[in-house]
Order: C-alpha cells, then sequence, then structure tokens
C-alpha cells in the first residue's frame, strides 16, 4: 500500500512541475509549446489509429485489396502510424525525461535516438508516397503484369530500405564518434535532405505530373476502385508536398540551432538565449504541423471512399468511372 502511495505522490508531483509553466506563459514559451506539440501528437496518433483499422478493413472487405496502389497505400499509413508513435514518445521524453531520470525511470540516451528514427520515417513516408506514384504510371504504361508486379516490389523495397540504411549507418556512427561536431551535423543534413527530400520530389514531380496528364487527357473508362486510387494519389501528393516543405523547414531550422549552439561553445558572441528560443518555438511549431499535415493522407481515403463525397469530388475524373455507363446502358436498354 505504502509503494502505490509513492508512486501516486511521484505521478502527481511529476504532473504538477510539468504544468508549473502555464503559471507564468511568458518566461516558459518554449515548455508550453512542447507541452501543445505532445497533445497534438498523441490526439493526431488516437485519430489516426481508429482511422488505419477503417482504412485496412475497408481495403481488405471491399476487394480493393487486389489493386496493387492499396496495399502500398496501406503500407504508407503503417509507416505514418510509426511515425506519429515516434512523435509522441519524443516529445513525452523531452517533457518528462528530466524528473524520470532522477527516479531511474527511463535510459538517459533515449530521446537522442528517436528523433533520427522519426525523421526516417517521415523519409520513408515521403518515399512510399513517390512509390504510389510510381505504381500508377506503370499501371498506365506497363502491359506484362509481372513486370509491373516486380517493379512496384523493387521500388517498395528501396523506399523501405534506404531511410532504414541511413538511420543504422546514423546509430553506428554516433556510437563511435566521442564528440558530435558541426561538420557530424552537416554531414548527415546533407545526407537527409538527399535521401528523405531530393529522391522523393524528383519522382513526385516526374510521374506526379505525368500521370495526372494522362488522366486528365484519357477517355477510357474504369473501374470504381482504379477511379478512387487515383483520386487518392492526387490528394495525397498535394499534401506531401506541402509535407516536404515543412520538413526541409525543419531541417533547416535544426541546423541553425547546431551552428548557433557551436558558436557559443567557441566563444563567439551570440545574441543571448532569446534567440534559441525563438528558433525552438519555431522549430516545434513547424513539426507540429508536419505532424498534421501528414496525417490528412488517412483523412483523404476517408472522403473519397465516402459515398456521399463521390459526386461532388474530382467531376471530371468520376466521367471515367466504368460502372456508370454500365448503369446509363442498362437504363437506355430498358427503355427501349
Amino acid at each position: 500500500m505504502g509503494d502505490n502511495n509513492t508512486n501516486n505522490t511521484d505521478i502527481g508531483e511529476i504532473l504538477k512541475k510539468v504544468l508549473e509553466p502555464f503559471e507564468d506563459p511568458a518566461n516558459n514559451s518554449e515548455k508550453i509549446a512542447k507541452i501543445i506539440a505532445l497533445l497534438s501528437s498523441f490526439t493526431t496518433l488516437v485519430i489516426i489509429f481508429i482511422i488505419y483499422v477503417y482504412i485496412a478493413v475497408n481495403i481488405c472487405c471491399r476487394g480493393k485489396i487486389k489493386v496493387s496502389y492499396y496495399w502500398i497505400f496501406l503500407s504508407l499509413t503503417t509507416v505514418q502510424l510509426l511515425y506519429l508513435t515516434t512523435e509522441s514518445v519524443y516529445w513525452s521524453l523531452e517533457i518528462f525525461q528530466p524528473w524520470m531520470k532522477e527516479m531511474n525511470v527511463v535510459m538517459t540516451n533515449v530521446v537522442i535516438f528517436v528523433n533520427p528514427v522519426s525523421r526516417s520515417l517521415i523519409g520513408m513516408y515521403f518515399l512510399l508516397v513517390a512509390n504510389c506514384n510510381l505504381e500508377r504510371f506503370l499501371v498506365t504504361t506497363v502491359d506484362s503484369k509481372i513486370m509491373r508486379t516486380i517493379s512496384i516490389l523493387l521500388s517498395l523495397v528501396i523506399s523501405i530500405s534506404g531511410p532504414v540504411l541511413v538511420i543504422t549507418f546514423y546509430i553506428l556512427n554516433f556510437r563511435v564518434k566521442d564528440r558530435i561536431d558541426l561538420n557530424w551535423h552537416q554531414l548527415w543534413f546533407g545526407v537527409e535532405i538527399c535521401v528523405y527530400i531530393i529522391i522523393p520530389l524528383l519522382i513526385l514531380t516526374i510521374f506526379g505530373t505525368v500521370n495526372y496528364c494522362k488522366v486528365s487527357l484519357t477517355s477510357r473508362l474504369l473501374p470504381t476502385n482504379q477511379i478512387q486510387a487515383v483520386k487518392l494519389n492526387i490528394g495525397v501528393t498535394v499534401t506531401t508536398n506541402i509535407a516536404i516543405f515543412l520538413f526541409l523547414v525543419q531541417e533547416c531550422l535544426q541546423l541553425w540551432l547546431h551552428q548557433l549552439r557551436d558558436k557559443d561553445d567557441e566563444g563567439e558572441s551570440v545574441d543571448g538565449d532569446e534567440v534559441f528560443t525563438l528558433i525552438e518555438i519555431v522549430q516545434i511549431f513547424v513539426r507540429t504541423s508536419l505532424v498534421l499535415v501528414t496525417s490528412l493522407g488517412s483523412l483523404l481515403f476517408c472522403c473519397i471512399s465516402s459515398h456521399c463525397c463521390r459526386d461532388c469530388c474530382c467531376p471530371n475524373i468520376n466521367q471515367l468511372e466504368e460502372t456508370r455507363y454500365i448503369r446509363v446502358e442498362k437504363d437506355i436498354t430498358t427503355t427501349k
């Protein structure tokens, strides 16, 4: 009984310390921003998990799993869920770690590796969206199902293994280095920009444009699942471009902070702690915005799959739906 009371008291004290910044918001703006980021990421995680269950059931029960786009999209939403989980863990450690370390509840260096893992997952998300666009291109270009399947599987393996290799080398090199200097941060900034931003953005720009032009110019009738895949791909591509921009801003702010801290350590003049606080608050805001934008893909699936949104969503693309023409032909035959 005594241990339970002690644990309850400790938890109550931790929560009280966490909420202390709200008593003086002017001097604790960074801590308040972290708390807001934690609440946003955790709330988004819960909502997206519920939507993820709906997406998995919808894809499996309605036969959409036969379309290769949807099992790639299912992998995409799985990575999205893992990314939101790591973001929630990161902000939890950032907020609770100072008091949890005193109680020996968590290891002290976990937060160091959660951050790069989160970046690798968001990079994997971007690559999988690029893979979705590649799949749409192959479906409309390559006639052989075997070649399409091999190409899609190969690109899917590369999309997943690329970020995994990056984070693996990051952790291995981090463990052997005695000091993390500015050159280290600049090196990994360049690596992550190339793998997580430039490659998916290049694929999205090329194949996304080609896919949109093909849909706009085609007159070929398509099944309902293919029509939904086309509309979903367009929406996810647009939101991912916004997310890539936010991720680039986040990475630039992070590198800026490292540069300022290194100058401060070397004794060069830096304009006080207000500059650090301002940059960190902006970075937290951008990071929270990135969480919200990446969650839009799952919401788009719910809207496009809904019958009440089908008529008002993308009316030009709806005209290519095969079932509509079949229904019109039946009506004409009945009239005659």
